[in-house]
């Protein structure tokens, strides 16, 4: 089947399948009103074959590359006989027991037919700010799956071009917000137009052409990967990452992962991973291929084609009933920020001691990216006296983590979400009752190392125009850094979050002032807990949170300290880090050489006590 193609129709081919899936983005970005989808690019966009195998993936959010497949494979292995699969049908699903991430994530799938044959599917899919939570938003502390709203299997919502009233009304009775079947017609817009732009492809260059270039890519994709392993040093790397609280109970959750290089062979191998949690920082095994793509991709292969070929060529060993493979009915609904993240730390960890093992990728190799995520979730009546709901997803815009060769980006985002957009300032307050004080570079978030980390933010929020807002704060690595460093760099700040009752923030903005700390108002701090499962925000309070920053690669002592200085101006790295830190004296902006060279020398003495 491959040879009926030559080698200019396989790249025309291969291209207009990538603008399909990224076409696919730009119609549901237009359909859509979720900020989720419209302000920050949370969702994924695919083409796959009859089977159910991904030809390409959209570059979009990265940790659906390990999920999507296995939605489409599970509308396959459900549908194929009952009810069928027929020409322009369609099915939902987000159940994270047949590939979803958690019932946030919401597919919809759509098999593609040529002359009455099954030739292939495309599929979107797209985080929804509420599902029938047992508390607003797609985030929660729950302690079972039948805690986490509308949890559908393969579902037909399309059959024959015509959207099934009697599903849709189903699901939206479920949910607090109306304006979801924008979204849902968005993912189902997608898809109509994703199948059209493929059966021109069809009717262009004919069947034979299409699956030999679509079956070549994954075989590309598959001889691709398998070289680069080739390539790499061989050796068994480990790591252990751990969740510090499920939003119920304090614990050590651990994640332990031995990662192993083999010739071809990649190996992610997770026995000894704590037990399943009674919370909701679980996941499936959606979840743990979700972690290892967003640690594999960008590290091993961001040359290569996202595809089966990848996945088919990475083997998983996950003991059922641990923290990252949890059997039903076992709470998943934190999963993308909890579990699946913490897989991914231990992943990327382990894949940049790897590179650093191998001479020719050796400068490529990074210490982890922002290692936890600190969500807030608003919801209540808005100003207008109309139900809403909103994820503040901005904790994307984390540190990445310093490699062999230069610092960290700074609140750059994430290696989960490659196209990520943290909403404007004015897109959260235009669509919310709250207004945002500050949002800003972290100081000393970036992990201390010979290459800095990458700095993460802050921000802090108050109720405007209304009493109150209920409020929903979930994250890990508050007590414990989560973020990595790599051979002798520190790791990045982990995650907080603040809280001052009945402040003087009104008077301070009536008067024309806007504070830009929280500890400028006066009122009463609430000590919080790592997890806030439901709390009332009132007129004149505000919420402050931050987020994790990058690993450091190498020494602090070996930065040059011409860049410690140039961090201290502006604002990365305060002057107590550059002193404790990296040894640099300061007097202001002066850097004195012979002090610097001295506290350093003290410092490694006292290292050696």
């Amino acid at each position: 089947m491959q040879n009926a193609v030559d080698a200019t129709t396989y790249e025309v081919i291969r291209h207009r399948t990538w603008q399909i899936t990224d076409e696919m983005g730009i119609v549901l970005k237009h359909v859509s009103v979720s900020p989720v989808v419209t302000e920050v690019n949370d969702f994924s966009t695919g083409v796959h074959l009859a089977d159910g195998s991904a030809v390409l993936m959209g570059s979009f959010v990265q940790a659906h590359f390990g999920s999507a497949p296995a939605m489409v494979k599970s509308v396959v292995a459900d549908c194929s006989e009952d009810p069928g699969i027929n020409e322009d049908d369609m099915f939902i699903m987000n159940d994270p027991w047949k590939g979803a991430l958690h019932t946030a994530d919401v597919a919809v799938i759509s098999p593609v037919h040529w002359k009455g044959k099954l030739v292939g599917f495309t599929q979107a899919t797209a985080h929804q700010l509420d599902i029938g939570m047992i508390v607003p938003g797609g985030f929660g502390v729950t302690q079972d799956a039948f805690q986490e709203g509308l949890r559908m299997t393969p579902t037909k919502i399309v059959s024959r071009g015509q959207i099934r009233n009697d599903v849709m009304q189903m699901i939206l009775n479920m949910i607090r917000l109306p304006q979801a079947v924008l979204d849902f017609k968005g993912l189902i817009a997608a898809n109509n137009v994703a199948r059209s732009r493929i059966l021109e492809l069809y009717r262009r260059y004919g069947e034979e052409a299409v699956l030999a270039t679509w079956q070549g890519l994954i075989e590309r994709s598959r001889l691709s990967f398998k070289h680069r392993m080739r390539e790499l040093a061989d050796g068994t790397f480990s790591h252990i990452d751990r969740i510090e609280y499920d939003g119920l109970r304090k614990g050590n959750f651990e994640i332990k992962l031995a990662m192993t290089k083999k010739n071809e062979d990649l190996v992610f191998d997770f026995t000894g991973t704590s037990p399943q949690a009674g919370a909701s920082i679980n996941c499936t095994m959606s979840g743990t291929l979700a972690g290892i793509c967003g640690a594999v991709q960008p590290g091993l292969c961001p040359d290569i084609d996202w595809n089966e070929g990848i996945l088919g060529s990475i083997k998983v060993i996950a003991p059922k009933g641990i923290l990252c493979n949890a059997e039903m009915p076992a709470p998943v609904c934190r999963s993308s920020v909890t579990a699946a993240w913490i897989v991914r730390n231990c992943a990327q960890a382990c894949v940049g001691r790897l590179i650093s093992a191998s001479p020719k990728y050796a400068k490529e190799a990074s210490a982890v990216w922002t290692g936890s995520q600190n969500i807030l979730q608003i919801s209540g009546l808005n100003q207008f006296g109309d139900r809403f709901a909103h994820a503040f997803l901005d904790t994307m815009a984390g540190g990445v983590g310093a490699n062999a060769s230069h610092d960290g980006i700074d609140c750059a985002g994430d290696a989960f979400v490659i196209t990520l957009v943290i909403a404007n300032v004015e897109s959260h307050e235009a669509t919310n009752p709250v207004l945002i004080l500050y949002r800003r570079r972290l100081r000393d978030s970036g992990g201390a190392g010979m290459y800095r980390g990458g700095a993460s933010m802050e921000e802090a929020i108050t109720p405007y125009d209304v009493e109150r807002i209920q409020a929903t704060s979930l994250g890990n690595g508050m007590e414990m850094p989560t973020a990595a460093g790599l051979f002798g760099g520190y790791p990045g700040l982990g995650a907080g979050t603040r809280l001052k009752r009945q402040t003087n923030v009104s008077a301070l903005l009536k008067e024309g002032r806007v504070p830009s700390s929280i500890n400028e108002l006066q009122g009463s701090e609430e000590k919080q807990p790592i997890c806030i499962p439901n709390t009332s925000l009132e007129r004149g309070d505000v919420f402050h949170w931050y987020w994790s920053g990058g690993g450091g690669y190498g020494d602090p002592l070996d930065r040059d300290p011409s860049l410690v200085r140039l961090d201290v101006i502006s604002g990365v790295v305060s002057a107590e880090a550059a002193k404790n830190l990296y040894g640099v004296s300061l007097a202001g902006e002066v850097m004195n050489p012979r002090e610097t060279e001295e506290l350093r020398a003290k410092i490694r003495k006292a290292r050696l006590t």
